[in-house]
């Protein structure tokens, strides 16, 4: 699932996909839904003393629309929250006014936009 995740983002941030995706899992980080129905990956990321981000989220096409992610984030969210943290967050695809609408439902509210840059050497 993350190698679909990895090339419909096409974004191959990481050297290697497997690679990555094994040490969130074996660090206990990524949280997969599994059912007959439908298949979602939801991570724990970054962790401040006061919060944690949750992501990636990914659920592959034919199992989107059933709302399996969006449950899974909510239940991330509180579990981050009965850990002791103030606050949960995520990213989204501002371009995304789907997923946007269902974090809005679970109670993640919008904060800010960004922009992300990539230094690169001027000697390549």
């Amino acid at each position: 699932m993350v190698a679909e995740f990895a090339q419909e983002v096409n974004r191959l941030h990481r050297a290697n996909p497997r690679d990555w995706a094994s040490a969130t899992i074996a660090s206990g980080s990524a949280f997969l839904w599994e059912d007959a129905t439908a298949d979602c990956l939801a991570c724990l990321s970054r962790e401040t003393p006061n919060g944690r981000a949750i992501g990636p989220v990914y659920t592959p096409p034919a199992s989107r629309r059933r709302r399996d992610a969006t449950s899974l984030v909510a239940e991330l969210s509180q579990h981050v929250l009965t850990s002791g943290k103030r606050f949960a967050c995520l990213f989204t695809d501002d371009a995304n006014p789907t997923s946007n609408r269902l974090y809005e439902s679970i109670g993640f509210r919008f904060v800010c936009r960004y922009d992300a840059y990539s230094l690169v050497s001027r000697l390549e």
